[in-house]
């Protein structure tokens, strides 16, 4: 079976070129080769300066409807009368995704002072004067519009294999994906980088190359041929089990200090030493060396590592000239090692009363079977401290919280 689909709205916004009240910020879309320049907002004259200073959520005026090509290849076989195998796979594509984009950057650091539509002198750079040299003078805010430049992309290789249910009473199932999901914003909240958008393209949040779930149920066939209350007691014993693994969560390690001086520029922190994945369980609940990262600085330290003195964006300067650098860590670069490794279990119990139409079911059910610790990640609120501190953070690194311990509940149904 072969599906290509194309999903976008039917209707597609009217695209119209900015007249003589906007103002060219960064790319002229209508400019020519050698002028074009990178972004589009309303001038501040044709605002009300009350709802600009109370920052509203700015848009693209050629904003377009976002598309998500999705599409599969599978090959399915039965065989030996209740078995299937299928083997897929699987794709998608997004573009033109809602994200933020920065339009209103301060300049001076890793975007040139030239970059002023208005002129004027822009003061030196420092970490508390971004507001004076913002491109829009009129505007000492950061405006982040929302636009659509994100991107998606996601493969993945599935197997899957299930029994049917037939007279022996068992059904069971096997499903396997190998895949990979990049983006450069998880959400539409995400901000993507005005230089380079490629700085921030790296694996989505919900990146997990292997998941691995099989689960079956299985009618106890004994006690088959019994009869009244040995039936009764004995037969209808059903037994099932869900066991599921997941590859751990990816993440990020932002920069405590700002080294590029503007918004709108994708940074991390530093590498340190060789990323190592430690086992919480042994490690104090350490996720990783801490020493992988290191704290991205244009400060001038002295031998022990402490600074000496304050953000100076001049102790940053880059081959073209420009002020400031990003970390050289990555979005979304390394992996914990928190891969979700359960077992649910079932025990079931049919019983039939005073005639077909009434049963009684009970049902004896456990979640986490094993009572493995299953720590949250970076993706989930408050499950891992990854704030690095200037300070020094000793949890830096650690575990924060875990999913739910084993559950074991009991339930009844009765069927008239």
């Amino acid at each position: 079976m072969f599906l290509l689909s194309r999903q976008r709205n039917a209707r597609r916004p009217v695209r119209t070129r900015p007249v003589s009240a906007i103002q060219i910020f960064g790319r002229d879309r209508s400019a020519t080769a050698g002028t074009d320049r990178k972004y589009v907002y309303v001038n501040i004259r044709y605002f009300n300066r009350r709802a600009v200073i109370t920052k509203p959520q700015p848009i693209d005026p050629l904003i377009e409807t976002p598309v998500v090509i999705q599409y599969n290849f599978t090959f399915e076989r039965s065989f030996f009368k209740d078995y299937v195998l299928g083997v897929s796979y699987v794709g998608n594509r997004g573009r033109k995704l809602y994200v933020q984009e920065q339009i209103n950057p301060s300049l001076g650091t890793v975007l040139p002072v030239s970059l002023r539509i208005q002129g004027g002198t822009v003061p030196v750079a420092s970490t508390s004067n971004a507001a004076s040299r913002r491109d829009n003078a009129d505007v000492p805010l950061s405006l982040a519009q929302l636009t659509t430049k994100g991107r998606s992309r996601f493969d993945a290789f599935e197997v899957n294999f299930q029994k049917r249910f037939s007279d022996d009473g068992l059904t069971f199932q096997l499903a396997y994906t190998l895949s990979k999901s990049m983006t450069d914003a998880d959400t539409q909240r995400g901000g993507i980088d005005i230089l380079d958008q490629d700085a921030g393209w790296g694996k989505s949040a919900d990146d997990h190359p292997h998941r691995l779930v099989g689960s079956f149920i299985y009618e106890l066939p004994f006690f088959k041929n019994t009869k009244g209350f040995a039936n009764r007691l004995l037969d209808g014993w059903n037994v099932g089990a869900i066991y599921t693994y997941q590859s751990g969560d990816v993440f990020s390690v932002l920069n405590p200090i700002n080294t590029v001086g503007t918004g709108g520029i994708v940074s991390y922190a530093d590498l340190g030493q060789s990323y190592t994945q430690l086992d919480p369980r042994t490690n104090n609940l350490r996720a990783f060396n801490a020493s992988a990262f290191a704290i991205a600085d244009c400060r001038v330290l002295n031998t022990a590592g402490t600074p000496v003195s304050s953000q100076n964006f001049n102790r940053c300067i880059n081959a073209d000239g420009t002020k400031g650098r990003r970390g050289t860590s990555g979005r979304n670069q390394f992996r914990l090692n928190n891969p979700t490794n359960n077992w649910d279990a079932v025990l079931g119990k049919t019983t039939r009363l005073f005639n077909e139409r009434n049963t009684l079911e009970l049902r004896l059910e456990a979640f986490n079977l094993f009572n493995r610790t299953q720590f949250r990640g970076a993706a989930n609120s408050g499950g891992i401290d990854l704030n690095l501190t200037t300070a020094g953070n000793p949890n830096f690194g650690t575990y924060t919280s875990a999913y739910q311990t084993r559950v074991i509940q009991l339930g009844a149904r009765f069927s008239f």
